[in-house]
C-alpha cells in the first residue's frame, strides 16, 4: 500500500515485478499518491473476505475512507485520489474485479492506464472509473464527490470479467450517492471482449428527477477500441440484449431527467464473435442510449457508420458524436479524428 494520506506528499515511487497475491482486500492500493508507477506486476486471487454487493459501504475492516466497497473490497488494484500514476504491463486475474480509480479522499486525475492484461475478474468490471461519496460524508445526499477526470485507459487486453454479478469490461460510473463526477476521461484502443455487461458502460443514477443535482459525466471519449462478445446490462440500466455500448443514466421515475453531459466515440469497432480478430475492418454489434422517456433505444454499430436511433446521434464521417441532453446542444468545436485503430 502506497499511502499518502497518512505521509502526506508521497510521491516518486515504484512498485515493480511483484507477484501479489491472497490479500483480504486490494492487491495494491495507491492512497493519495502522485507519479507513481505500477508496472509488470503479477496481482492475482486478492479480495479474499466474503463480500456480498449491496451489503454496506465496505467490507467488514477496512478502513474510512473505503466508502463504497462491499461487492469488490477495492479489487486488484484501487487508485484513490491518485495523480499522475502510471499503471503499465500489470496482469490482474482472478481477483473481485480488476483495477478501479475512485476519489473518496480527493480528486484522481491524470492516470495512466495501459497496457495491461486484466481478465477473469469474475465478479466486478474490468477496469472502472468510479465517484464515490467522500470520506466523511453521510446520506441522504452525500456532499459532492471529488471527481475521477482526465485519466486515460489505453492498449488494455480486458476479458471475461464481471461474469458472476455482472461487470463491463471498462466502466465509467457514478454511485447513485451523487453529486459524482467522473469527466474528461479517454478509453482508447483497448480489447474489451466476453464481459458480463456490455463492453463500455457509462452509468449516472441520480439526478433533478430523484431531487437530487444532476452528476457530472461530461467530455468522456471513447476511442478506437475492439469490442466483442459482451453481455446485456441489467438492473435500472438494462438493456435487451447483448451491447457493445451502454450510455444510460438509469431510474424509473415517470419523468426521466438525465444530467447534461456529452459523449464522442472515434472509430470503435464492435462485433458479435468470441474472437478477437485484430484487422477485420468491419464489424457489428450493439449502441444503447437511454431515452428522455426513461426507455432504453438500442442500434446495430457497423463498421464506423450507424443508423441513428434518434437524432442526438449524430454520424460525422468515421466520427460518431453522441448526445443526450436535456437543454440545447452547445456549439462543438470542429476535432479531427485519430487513425483507425
Amino acid at each position: 500500500m502506497l499511502d499518502g494520506l497518512n505521509n502526506p506528499g508521497l510521491h516518486n515511487v515504484t512498485v515493480a515485478r511483484f507477484t501479489i497475491k491472497n490479500a483480504l482486500y486490494e492487491g495494491v492500493v495507491l492512497l493519495n499518491t502522485s507519479d507513481a508507477t505500477v508496472r509488470d506486476n503479477h496481482i492475482q486471487h486478492n479480495d479474499t473476505i466474503p463480500h456480498t454487493f449491496g451489503s454496506g459501504p465496505a467490507c467488514k475492516g477496512q478502513p474510512a475512507y473505503e466508502t463504497d466497497e462491499s461487492g469488490d473490497c477495492g479489487g486488484g488494484l484501487h487508485l484513490i485520489g491518485a495523480v499522475s500514476s502510471v499503471i503499465s504491463g500489470n496482469t490482474i486475474v482472478d481477483n473481485a474485479d480488476g483495477i478501479l480509480i475512485s476519489d473518496e479522499t480527493r480528486e484522481s486525475r491524470d492516470n495512466l492506464i495501459t497496457r495491461n492484461i486484466v481478465t477473469d475478474n469474475p465478479e466486478e468490471c474490468g477496469i472502472v472509473l468510479a465517484s464515490h461519496p467522500p470520506m466523511g460524508s453521510v446520506p441522504p445526499l452525500f456532499a459532492p464527490h471529488y471527481g475521477v477526470d482526465y485519466n486515460t485507459i489505453g492498449e488494455n487486453v480486458v476479458a471475461r470479467n464481471g461474469v458472476k454479478v455482472g461487470g463491463a469490461g471498462a466502466g465509467i460510473f457514478s454511485d447513485g450517492q451523487g453529486p459524482g463526477r467522473v469527466s474528461r476521461n479517454v478509453i482508447i484502443h483497448n480489447e474489451l471482449t466476453q464481459n458480463g455487461i456490455p463492453g463500455v458502460a457509462l452509468h449516472t443514477h441520480v439526478g433533478p428527477a430523484f431531487g437530487a443535482p444532476a452528476d457530472n459525466m461530461s467530455e468522456n471519449q471513447i476511442i478506437g477500441n475492439f469490442i466483442s462478445g459482451n453481455g446485456p446490462d441489467g438492473d435500472d440500466t438494462a438493456t435487451a440484449g447483448t451491447t457493445g455500448i451502454n450510455i444510460n443514466s438509469g431510474g424509473a421515475a415517470p419523468r426521466f431527467v438525465e444530467p447534461s453531459f456529452r459523449r464522442i466515440l472515434f472509430g470503435t469497432r464492435m462485433s458479435p464473435s468470441r474472437s478477437i480478430p485484430r484487422r477485420k475492418s468491419t464489424s457489428m454489434s450493439t449502441i444503447c442510449l437511454a431515452a428522455r422517456s426513461g426507455s432504453t433505444m438500442c442500434a446495430p454499430l457497423t463498421g464506423l457508420h450507424a443508423p441513428a436511433p434518434s437524432t442526438r446521434m449524430r454520424i460525422f464521417g468515421d466520427v460518431t458524436r453522441v448526445r443526450t441532453r436535456m437543454d440545447a446542444p452547445r456549439p462543438v468545436a470542429p476535432m479531427s479524428a485519430p487513425p483507425h485503430g
